[in-house]
């Protein structure tokens, strides 16, 4: 069953708060520095008759099911409380790493040379989307098998591969984004002050007051693919909130936006160490079993069994947003 969002009192920033620009990036989190030359915005709605047509439009599209209220029941079944024990994702970059002397060969499906990208693989490149929202060619090694590090067909191969995946992941994360958006701003329509905050001059006091709509069981939901592989509770534990950037309406726009996010504001300051992330438990699980002999390509029961990892872990990714 989705979860309805129901309205919630408006975060209220302080006044007279001015935009951070990136010469002060030691400030505190969410507190922007003065800026007296930052240009005044237009309001979002001019009149109340705008703002009540929004409202019209987005219970419309609704019924017409152009959104629907996502399922966020998972996100609230972790403890946040606690902070939990940290995995280095380091470790799993270094078992996906030729050992001195080891020359890795593909596995093979009967006679010839698997073409599966491994699911240790899919996990390295989900959490690399969480941090660059893109795979850059300088990330790419590491994501790629242990046999095919080195350049020649079966790194163009893979690394087509991982592309592809790592794009899935994008497309499905900004469509549920569009799901949350959506869902979020419709209940906070419904409260009384939002029209006047959303009507302030100050751009960065519009951000702040959106930023803290978002708890941590939308992020969960948002970035769901990528919490496969990177710990979901050691980053939000006691309720560690992550900024979010300007919005801009337009799809193009917002994809614009999701790319460019991890070089600006508070994520630009974020050192972007694969290594230094923490892991998903399911990683230990993946590799326990793999150990065990269940994943070896070899023998119709692994083959069986990896298979149906890798189509829940994997493909079709973007299907279905709820």
């Amino acid at each position: 069953m989705a979860e309805e969002v129901s309205p919630s009192p408006l975060p209220r920033p302080q006044p007279e708060s001015q935009p951070r620009s990136r010469s002060n990036q030691s400030q505190p989190r969410n507190q922007p520095t003065s800026n007296p030359n930052h240009p005044q915005a237009d309001p979002v709605f001019p009149t109340m008759d705008l703002f009540r047509a929004t409202i019209a439009r987005l219970e419309k599209a609704k019924k017409a099911g152009t959104w629907v209220p996502p399922m966020m029941g998972a996100g609230l079944a972790y403890d946040l409380t606690p902070a939990p024990e940290f995995i280095s994702m380091g470790i799993f970059i270094d078992l996906n790493q030729p050992q001195p002397g080891e020359k890795p060969q593909p596995p093979k499906n009967k006679e010839h040379a698997s073409t599966i990208l491994p699911v240790l693989c899919m996990k390295l490149a989900k959490a690399t989307e969480l941090f660059y929202h893109t795979m850059p060619d300088h990330e790419m090694r590491d994501c790629l098998p242990k046999y095919a590090k080195t350049w020649g067909y079966l790194y163009r191969f893979f690394s087509r591969k991982i592309h592809e995946h790592v794009s899935a992941v994008s497309r499905a994360t900004l469509d549920r984004g569009f799901q949350l958006t959506c869902t979020i701003v419709a209940g906070a329509m419904q409260n009384g002050g939002f029209y006047e905050m959303m009507n302030q001059s100050n751009e960065v006091q519009r951000a702040l007051v959106i930023n803290g709509l978002f708890k941590p069981r939308h992020m969960w939901y948002l970035f769901r693919d990528q919490f496969k592989a990177v710990s979901f509770p050691f980053i939000f534990h006691n309720g560690e909130k992550t900024p979010i950037s300007r919005i801009r309406a337009g799809k193009a726009i917002i994809k614009a936006n999701y790319l460019d996010v991890p070089y600006h504001g508070h994520a630009r300051g974020i050192v972007k160490s694969l290594r230094r992330l923490s892991a998903s438990p399911d990683f230990k699980d993946m590799v326990r079993r793999q150990s065990g002999g269940g994943d070896k390509g070899g023998g119709k029961k692994g083959t069986r069994a990896k298979k149906r990892k890798e189509k829940e872990d994997g493909h079709g990714i973007a299907k279905r947003s709820k």
